[in-house]
């Protein structure tokens, strides 16, 4: 039965009067006139350290009345002696580790009997490992920031909290799970300030750290530079172009931003990063700089951005056919589009740069007399990205 009981407390960590009574009788026993009651030492949980309060109760249809002296054993060893009611013991674990049996003799006029209880586990030993780290840089924190907390123990460790002068900030209780870590939850000017972080297992024992930390609650003012234009194809840089801020500048990042889709990008240490637009589909997108100073402020910009990896169309809507004889002056009429506008529209002769239009409707002079006797002449249009597309070529006599 011992076993079982042992078991049951394992998990529940406490137990009551009425449930430790009941795991030791199936049946109320015959109690006989001047016998010697059985008594049994309980703690509020089962995980103990340091002076640990005992206190004592009947078995299930006994009397304490004629008990004349309790005294407490753990694993046979004598503890402690009360002789009166209430009936209570301090029983100071030093010395015990790990399960330890309880037991109770229960002297009265007609002799002594000594009844084994329930086992408790003894925790003498704080945590160790104790350990905070800050969420950019060690030794800076700021408003909204949190503390990663890290503790071993042989039991369980249970609670964190955090302290800023006598002033308990932030606290957690693990009993339903979780993690150590704290937030900053204090608003205090920038600068030096000290804190405590404390961590206790489930016997009640403390570890504690405490340190100076840097304070740094405002964001980096900071301004960007980058080979991008409104709108862009392929890979473009962009840079981290200013930075003030009190505490040291620790990451850079950029992003393309969508209301479905974000995608960052970094480089280790570095202000300049490269993106390639071909990554993501074309449309419209809110290019990002991101950068955080030690204490894990964020200092962002932003702007509008298209991303455009398709050429546009172009075609020749009035010309001279292919291989027509020219004498005079022509023009050349032709028609362009894309998603995102076209920049301009370009006549080529002989492969060389001739003309240029800027708005549709694009019309395009020739002057035969200026090239030889044969030449051929080509259409292409650049789309606001730098895409481009060409017509086919036309060849002209003169």
């Amino acid at each position: 039965m011992g076993d079982v009981l042992t078991h049951t407390l394992r998990h529940t960590g406490i137990i009551t009067a009425a449930a430790l009574a009941a795991s030791f009788f199936t049946a109320s026993p015959a109690f006989a006139a001047g016998a010697v009651p059985k008594v049994y030492a309980r703690t509020a949980q089962h995980w103990v350290g340091g002076v640990t309060p005992v206190t004592f109760f009947p078995g299930q249809g006994e009397d304490l009345s004629a008990i004349t002296s309790l005294t407490l054993f753990a694993d046979g060893k004598a503890v402690g002696k009360d002789t009166a009611a209430p009936w209570g013991i301090d029983w100071d674990t030093a010395g015990f580790d790990g399960l330890v049996q309880l037991s109770t003799r229960a002297t009265t006029a007609n002799g002594a009997l000594t009844t084994d209880g329930y086992q408790v586990f003894v925790d003498n030993k704080a945590p160790t490992g104790l350990s905070v780290r800050f969420p950019r840089k060690d030794g800076y924190i700021g408003q909204g920031g949190e503390l990663a907390v890290d503790a071993e123990d042989n039991v369980y460790v249970i609670g964190s909290e955090l302290l800023v002068g006598d002033q308990v900030v932030s606290s957690k209780d693990l009993t339903g799970g979780g993690n150590l870590d704290l937030p900053w939850n204090i608003t205090l000017p920038n600068g030096k300030t000290t804190m405590t972080v404390r961590v206790r297992d489930q016997a009640g024992n403390v570890t504690a750290l405490t340190r100076t930390v840097t304070v740094d609650n405002d964001r980096p003012v900071i301004t960007g530079t980058t080979t991008a234009g409104s709108a862009v194809r392929g890979p473009f840089k962009v840079s981290l172009g200013g930075y003030q801020d009190a505490s040291p500048f620790i990451t850079f990042e950029a992003s393309l931003d969508t209301p479905t889709h974000l995608r960052s990008y970094a480089q280790e240490s570095s202000r300049t990063v490269t993106i390639d637009s071909r990554e993501v589909p074309d449309g419209k997108y809110t290019l990002g700089w991101h950068a955080w100073d030690a204490a894990g402020n964020e200092g962002i910009i932003k702007r509008s951005l298209i991303v455009d990896n398709q050429a546009p169309t172009v075609s020749i809507t009035k010309a001279p056919a292919n291989g027509a004889k020219v004498r005079n002056k022509f023009a050349i009429t032709a028609k362009a589009s894309d998603t995102y506008g076209i920049a301009k529209v370009q006549l080529l002769v002989n492969g060389k740069l001739v003309a240029t239009d800027y708005r549709a409707g694009y019309a395009l002079a020739v002057n035969p007399m200026k090239y030889g006797k044969t030449f051929t002449v080509r259409i292409r249009a650049y789309d606001k990205a730098g895409n481009v597309r060409y017509t086919s070529a036309r060849t002209y006599k003169r």
